[in-house]
Formats: structure tokens, sequence, C-alpha cells
């Protein structure tokens, strides 16, 4: 018998893919929604995948309704990574086959950057999507307050697999971002919208001190710096309040956080917990101050990554070959013990543990150099919208999103420091909604300029008409006759 969290999908994407095909955005945020809640606890038949169903749904509803399409230069680059990825999967290290699933999905997420630009084509619709993250993750911070709040030792962590992904840095990443989203919008939103923005900044804060992440930490401290930054540069009432407001959620953060989490820092130069002896990590002089977290991924860093990379420097050993190659670079398989590696004995090894330093070795400079350039360009395109100066009504939400926007990719740079991202689905729509942004600010340029000629024109076309207006009148008194009597 179906469980009732099957049936309750079911019913929900037969009723949201009709919606999808006749209103595409709300198919796209039912897309979004989708995403944080986690496939797997559905009890669902093998043919059963509801977000491909949907995705479907919201392509044949654009497709349909199409009356602009809209490109962008991160698009652009979107499609080397892809195509390099794809052309490039047969030349794969140790399976051509994993590499070319890998970059299947990663066509699949490219595709819904595609309708992210698309369909997300105003500022009212951009902040229900960006709200729409916001919201759809609160379903999952259950599971982190009751593995975080039962707990009788602080020293365990939330670790627990939540939406499409898990893990203490995965949360703490969703964290980060959500306070990037509801900070803007407590400063610059509506009533209502500053209420649930206090809400939801508290519950994300309180989830991402429980997950103890050391990364998400980081993350954090990096988008307030960033926001400090602006309202200290600010100089209004407004960025007074910023200040103030950043200074009381640092105290509350650091109040309310365990000593045992930020101890954890100290683990990257003097460690907690011994590496076993039966450990595949270095724990030579140079690594046995550093916790094993720690240190291994220095390891896949040092040892794993850069090696691949000299290796294949051109088209890197192969879309999520990284797993496949790393124990036979790093000495060690994937394993809470760290397995020492054992030659001709496969075994999968850790991920890079750093969405930069996997994707230089699995794609060599080929996709590297275009994936790092949408970093960018990203924070190019958002410091420009910025910088518009206009009278339209839009501007100030549009450069609102902006700020957004730009807290969102500082948590995300900061996150995939420390954890291979490449393949998680908000990235890629992040940056569709970023060149959606760009695009709009655009629009709006043009729109601003083309009032302009067109002021300008008019304003000469009434001077030529006054001129001449002028010259017929003194035309008209030169010719008239003269008075009579006037000899």
């Amino acid at each position: 018998m179906p469980s009732l969290r099957l049936i309750a999908m079911a019913l929900f994407v037969a009723v949201a893919c009709p919606i999808s095909v006749r209103r595409p955005f709300y198919g796209l945020i039912a897309l979004v929604a989708m995403y944080y809640f986690r496939p797997d606890v559905w009890d669902a038949p093998g043919w059963f995948r509801p977000q491909l169903f949907l995705t479907l749904a919201v392509g044949i509803g654009w497709l349909v309704n199409l009356k602009a399409f809209r490109w962008d230069a991160l698009m652009s680059l979107a499609a080397f990574v892809i195509v390099g990825f794809m052309s490039t999967s047969f030349l794969a290290e140790d399976d051509a086959g994993v590499a070319f699933d890998g970059a299947v999905i990663l066509t699949k997420l490219a595709i819904v950057m595609l309708f992210t630009l698309n369909l997300v084509d105003t500022p009212a619709r951009m902040n229900v999507f960006l709200w729409a993250n916001v919201l759809g993750f609160v379903y999952n911070l259950k599971s982190v307050y009751v593995t975080g709040l039962t707990g009788n030792d602080v020293n365990v962590r939330v670790d627990v697999g939540v939406g499409q992904g898990g893990g203490a840095n995965y949360i703490a990443m969703i964290c980060a971002i959500a306070f990037a989203i509801c900070f803007v919008r407590f400063q610059e939103g509506s009533r209502k919208e500053r209420l649930w923005a206090a809400a939801m900044i508290g519950a994300y804060l309180l989830a991402l001190v429980l997950t103890g992440s050391r990364a998400g930490i980081l993350s954090i401290a990096a988008v307030g710096a960033y926001f400090l930054g602006r309202s200290i540069l600010g100089g209004s009432k407004k960025a007074v309040g910023g200040v103030v407001t950043l200074g009381v959620l640092g105290l509350l953060f650091f109040a309310v956080i365990p000593a045992e989490h930020l101890a954890r820092f100290r683990g990257i130069t003097q460690s907690q917990s011994n590496a076993s002896s039966g450990s595949g990590l270095d724990i030579g002089s140079s690594a046995a101050t550093r916790d094993n977290s720690a240190q291994s991924r220095i390891d896949l860093w040092v040892n794993g990554a850069i090696p691949m990379f000299l290796h294949r420097p051109i088209s890197g050993v192969g879309m999520d070959n990284y797993q496949l190659a790393s124990p036979r670079y790093v000495g060690f398989y994937a394993s809470k013990n760290y397995a020492p590696y054992v030659p001709g004995v496969k075994g999968r090894g850790f991920v890079a543990h750093s969405t930069w330093f996997q994707t230089l070795a699995e794609g060599g400079l080929l996709m590297a150099i275009p994936f790092f350039a949408m970093i960018f360009l990203a924070f190019g395109k958002l410091a420009a919208v910025r910088r518009i100066k206009s009278a339209d009504p839009r501007i100030a939400l549009l450069k609102s999103q902006a700020t957004q926007a730009t807290g969102i990719l500082i948590a995300f740079c900061v996150a995939s420091t420390f954890g291979s991202h490449i393949k998680i689905d908000f990235y890629w729509w992040y940056m569709g909604a970023i060149g959606s942004i760009s695009l709009m600010g655009r629009r709006i340029v043009q729109a601003d300029a083309s009032r302009r000629l067109e002021a300008a024109r008019t304003a000469a076309i009434a001077a030529r008409e006054s001129r001449l207006a002028a010259q017929a009148s003194d035309a008209s008194s030169r010719t008239s006759p003269a008075p009579v009597g006037a000899h």
C-alpha cells in the first residue's frame, strides 16, 4: 500500500503539472519548493519522478507561452561548461559512463537556469522567487531543531539529510543564503515582509548554530561583513539601522552558539581527536596538529586535486571521476576511519570538498575557466545594476534584489571553498536569477535612454518650430506695407 506521503506528492504533481503548462512561472516556483523535499522519503517507485515531470511541464508551458526569448552571457558560459564536460566525457580517467551521466545532470540544471532567466522577468516575480527559496526549506528546519535541540552532547552537530542534499555544511550554506535574502527585505521590504524576514532570520540563524559548521560560520560572517560594509558606506538612517541590526544579530549569534562549536576552529591547527593509527590520513609533523576533517581536506586538495589537474591540465579527469580516482592519489577511501588505499582494490573516495579544486581536477582549464568566469561575471553584473541611476519606480526593488543576490553569491563562494557544489540545483537557478536581474537593469537603462532621446527629439522639434515661427514673423514684418502717413 502506498504511503500517505507518496499519495500527497502524487496529488501535488497532478495539480502542479497542468498549472505549470498554463502558468509556467508558478510551475517554476513549485519546482523550487519541491527541491527542498527529499525524494527518497516518499517510498516512490522508480518510474515516479516528480521533479522531472514538473520540469517537463514548466518547459512545455514556457514554450507554449513564449513571447520573447531571453539570453545572457552567464548562460553562454554555462553552455560552454556543459558542452565541454559532455564532449570530453569519453576521455575520463576512470569511467566515461559516470562522466557522461554527470554532464547530463549538469545539462538538466542549466535548463532550469534558462527557465529562471526567462520566467523570472520582473522585479515582482523575482521577489516571489527569492521568498520561495526561503520558505521552501522551512519544512526541513524541524529536522534540524529536533536533532540539535534534543541531543545532550553539544559536540554532536546536526548532520542530517534534508532536501536533496544533506550534512552540516550543506544546511549551513542554505541558512547563510536565506539570511542574505531576508536581511535585505528586513531593511527595505514592506511591513509584512519585515515581520516575515525577522522571523526567518531568527529561525535560520538558530539552525546554522545547531549545525556547528565552520564553513557555515565563515559564510555568515562574510555575508554579514558585506552588509556591514554597505551599511557603513551608506551614510543614511537606513544604513545606521543596518549597522545596529547586524551588531545585535552578531551578539545574539555568539551568545547562543556553544563554545564547543567555536572551538572547532582550533581544530584547523590543533587536533581535537587524534587520527587513528590505521588511518590513511597524512599525520606527519605538518599534519599531526590538525583534526581529521581539516587535514583530510588539505590532503584532498594538495595530494588529490592538484596532481589530477597537473596530470590532465586541459580536459581534467572527467566529471564525477574525482571520487573514483582520489584513493590512488590521496591514499585513503571514503570512510569514517579513512581506510588506507590498497593498490588494485577499487573503492570510492571522498569528493574534493571544494568546488574550485574539484572543478579544476575534473574539468581542467577547458571547463574551469568558464565556470570560474561565471562567478566573476555575476559579481560584475550585480555591481552594475546597483550603480544604475533611474527614476523608474522598479529600480529600487531591483537594486535591492541585486544586493540580495550578491549576498547569496558570497555565501555560496565561501561555502563552496569547503564543499563540492557544482551540481547543486540552486546554484544554477540563482545564476539564472542573476542573469535576469542584469537583463531587467539593462532594460530600464535602455528605456531611460529612449525616453531621454525622445525628449531631446521633441525639444529639438519644438525649438525648430519656434525658430521657424520667429523667422516667418520676422519675414512678415519686413514685407508688410508701410502705414499711411509714414512719409
